[in-house]
């Protein structure tokens, strides 16, 4: 569950020690937390995951989205007014 931080970020309830690496970064999140987190809806979110950008992970019955590879898909992202950028 999401709750709204004093700036109205919308954030974990509840933080899982296990779940942070040692900087306090989580390191997985769930579909609708990760799509927050890239700033993409849903629908878009699940077509990075149908086209293979986005390897999700199963833990029981929760799809779980690794840190690293939100962090991997952004990196692949092509720059803006990169050579070759008509926009």
């Amino acid at each position: 569950m999401l709750k709204r931080d004093d700036e109205g970020q919308r954030e974990p309830a509840g933080r899982c020690p296990a779940c942070h690496d040692r900087a306090g970064v989580r390191l997985a999140y769930r579909v609708d937390e990760a799509a927050d987190l890239i700033g993409v809806g849903r629908t878009t979110f699940y077509a990075l995951i149908r086209d293979g950008h986005i390897v999700p992970r199963k833990l029981g019955r929760a799809t779980l989205i690794l840190r690293a590879d939100l962090d991997r898909l952004i990196e692949t992202l092509p720059r803006q007014g990169a050579a070759g950028d008509e926009g």
